[in-house]
């Protein structure tokens, strides 16, 4: 039995506009404080376990300003950010 494209594609154009229908119905029932995160402050539970277990991921303007820094203003960023490590 061979398939017909055409019903092929309304089968899935259909199954699009169901996802599509479910996430808005989602994101709906989601409260504001889930949909626009960075409006809200964080509490002090979250900003605790950021500092905690958060990985902070340096670009490589910090790691240049390396050679600007006093000597030892870059060791005290050198180890306070190899203090785990």
């Amino acid at each position: 039995m061979e398939s017909d494209p055409v019903t092929g594609l309304r089968t899935l154009s259909t199954i699009i506009c169901g996802v599509r229908f479910r996430l808005a119905a989602e994101k709906e029932r989601a409260g504001l404080r889930d949909q626009f995160p960075g409006y809200y402050r964080r509490t002090e539970e979250e900003l605790q376990r950021i500092w905690e277990d958060g990985l902070f991921v340096l670009d490589a303007n910090v790691l240049l300003n390396l050679y600007r820094y006093s000597e030892d203003t870059r060791n005290d960023l050198l180890t306070d950010l190899c203090e785990d490590c």
